[in-house]
C-alpha cells in the first residue's frame, strides 16, 4: 500500500495523552486494520503519526491529514479522496476522452457544504465513474462564465 505525506499539525494538549496509534483521532474508537473507523461511518480526515525523536529526548505526537488508503487497479499508484489517479487517470490509452475515476468517491460534505455524518470521516459516496467528456462541459463552461460577467 502506497502512501503520501500530508501537512501535519501538533496534538491539542487535551488529546496528548490520549495518543494511541490505531485510534481515531475524531471519537478515539478503534480503527480496523485498513483504517476504517466503524465509530464515525468512514475513514478518519486526520490520524495520529508518531514522531522520531531528537537527541534522545520523545517528541509529542503530531497529527496530519490521513491519505486515502486506496491505489488504482491499474497502475497500483494512490488514488485521491475522490476516486481519481493521477498517474493514469483510470485508462490505458493517452486519450482523455478514456478518462475514468477508477475509485470510490469519498467525501466529507454534500453538495450544499452540509458535513456527512459528523464531517471528520470520508465517506463512500459513488463508485467508479467515467469523467464528463468535454463536449457535455462546454456548455456548462460557458454558463459560468456568462453569468460571472453579467
Amino acid at each position: 500500500m502506497a502512501t503520501k505525506k500530508g501537512p501535519t499539525f501538533t496534538a491539542p494538549k487535551s488529546e496528548e495523552a490520549s495518543f494511541e496509534e490505531g485510534t481515531c483521532y475524531h471519537d478515539a474508537a478503534m480503527l480496523t486494520p485498513e483504517g476504517f473507523c466503524p465509530a464515525g461511518g468512514g475513514f478518519p480526515y486526520l490520524r495520529y503519526v508518531s514522531r522520531a525523536s531528537e537527541k534522545g529526548h520523545p517528541l509529542k505526537p503530531a497529527v496530519q491529514a490521513n491519505p486515502c488508503p486506496f491505489v488504482c487497479p491499474l497502475c497500483r499508484h494512490p488514488l485521491e479522496w475522490d476516486g481519481r489517479c493521477e498517474a493514469c487517470h483510470g485508462c490505458t490509452t493517452a486519450k482523455r476522452e478514456d478518462w475514468t475515476f477508477p475509485g470510490d468517491r469519498y467525501e466529507r460534505h454534500d453538495d450544499t457544504g452540509q458535513p456527512l455524518g459528523d464531517g471528520s470521516h470520508w465517506i463512500k459516496v459513488d463508485g467508479p465513474r467515467p469523467v464528463a467528456p468535454r463536449r457535455s462541459v462546454r456548455p456548462l463552461i460557458s454558463q459560468i462564465m456568462a453569468g460571472q460577467r453579467g
